[in-house]
């Protein structure tokens, strides 16, 4: 069955939607993952992950229907503090691995693969209060990065946490004030 949670992050692989992380309560993160499969309404399947991998407040985005992306985020209950930690989930071979971090911790950035680049925008400083304005990416192919390293990229005109992105006709756009 599913886990009642606040918060979780999700990504859609064809008819199955994988709710990743979240919180039971402030004092207990979840730390795995259930798979719905909207097609029979069941829940099919839970994957767990380590507690060294962000449970809330991470940028999280999927690629070819099978890689899924960790961006930062927060490790722990409450106000614990971020991470710049960045990992990838293969759902086929159903193994972690590591990608560079970024260059400094984030509390819910912006995550969005955009013309083979994974980008990483806005989210909250290690302070969590300030709102951070910085944009990385890096190039990535099949759950691997192609770079040693995020490049900078041109800042968010206004910064903060809990935003959202869309690409629309090739156009990134970065939405929420």
């Amino acid at each position: 069955g599913s886990v009642e949670r606040v918060e979780p992050a999700k990504v859609q692989f064809n008819s199955h939607l994988y709710v990743i992380g979240g919180y039971r309560d402030l004092d207990e993160v979840i730390s795995g993952m259930q798979v719905l499969d909207m097609t029979t309404g069941q829940w099919v399947r839970k994957i767990e992950k380590t507690n060294s991998i962000a449970q809330t407040h991470c940028g999280i985005v999927g690629e070819a229907n099978r890689y899924i992306y960790f961006i930062a985020g927060q490790v722990g209950i409450q106000c614990s503090p971020a991470v710049k930690d960045c990992h990838v989930y293969d759902i086929e071979t159903e193994q972690w691995s590591k990608i560079p971090s970024l260059p400094q911790v984030r509390y819910a950035p912006v995550t969005v693969l955009w013309k083979g680049r994974l980008h990483v925008m806005g989210g909250s400083q290690d302070d969590r209060v300030t709102s951070a304005r910085e944009h990385w990416s890096i190039a990535v192919r099949n759950g691997k990065a192609l770079e040693a390293e995020w490049k900078e990229e041109i800042p968010c005109p206004i910064g903060g946490p809990h935003r959202t992105s869309a690409v629309v006709e090739g156009v990134l756009y970065l939405l929420g004030a």
